[in-house]
């Protein structure tokens, strides 16, 4: 063969480019990657799978033990704020406070004995419908044999309030009317926020 057609392929294979490396794409290791970069590259992707997996079982645990969003947890706050202003007026009406003209219908200023004692009995429930409606905005955790109890406590808490509200118009004490009234229907209102929140979600 002669020499110059050897010279004229020898340039030929010289110009050719090289051939073209197909993109990765961005949720794929690099294929080019060394050796000791492809453990990690298994482990941030074990890391997403985890992290997809975990959703699910969040939005779960969160269903089975209340939770809710920032308007709930604050109409929770609210409503627990005021069912504990009202078990301490209640404890100080059971400890003797000269204040029965704004409570049990105001007839006496110094309560009887019986009401006393309902008055002690409406500490500890307003107590508890705090911590329920609490519970029920995730605001606390209730544990697994109160979490229930958060929903079906926090819609009766709902009623006790406006039936109380009512009772509260119809009083002739116009501390009950003009306070207590008011009151207990803004309560009945934020418990219905706290009732219906999570379930619009979907929750239990």
């Amino acid at each position: 063969m002669p020499t110059d057609v050897l010279v004229k392929d020898e340039h030929r294979a010289v110009a050719q480019p090289p051939p073209a490396v197909p993109p990765n794409r961005p949720d794929e290791p690099s294929r080019l990657a060394a050796p000791r970069d492809a453990p990690r590259v298994r482990r941030l992707q074990r890391s997403d799978q985890v992290r997809s997996e975990a959703g699910p079982a969040r939005a779960g645990a969160a269903d089975r033990g209340g939770g809710g969003s920032r308007a709930s947890r604050a109409a929770a706050v609210l409503a627990a704020s005021g069912f504990f202003g009202i078990a301490v007026f209640q404890l100080a009406l059971a400890a003797g406070a000269p204040w029965g003209h704004a409570a049990w219908g105001g007839a006496h200023a110094e309560l009887s004995t019986t009401q006393r004692f309902g008055s002690a009995v409406a500490v500890a429930f307003w107590s508890a419908g705090a911590l329920i409606v609490l519970g029920r905005a995730g605001v606390w955790r209730a544990g697994a044999r109160l979490a229930p109890l958060c929903r079906p406590g926090t819609w009766f808490l709902f009623a006790v309030s406006a039936l109380s509200a009512l009772v509260n118009f119809a009083s002739p004490s116009s501390w009950e009317r003009y306070l207590l009234g008011p009151l207990a229907l803004l309560l009945a209102i934020l418990c219905l926020v706290v009732a219906r929140s999570s379930a619009r979600r979907g929750r239990v």
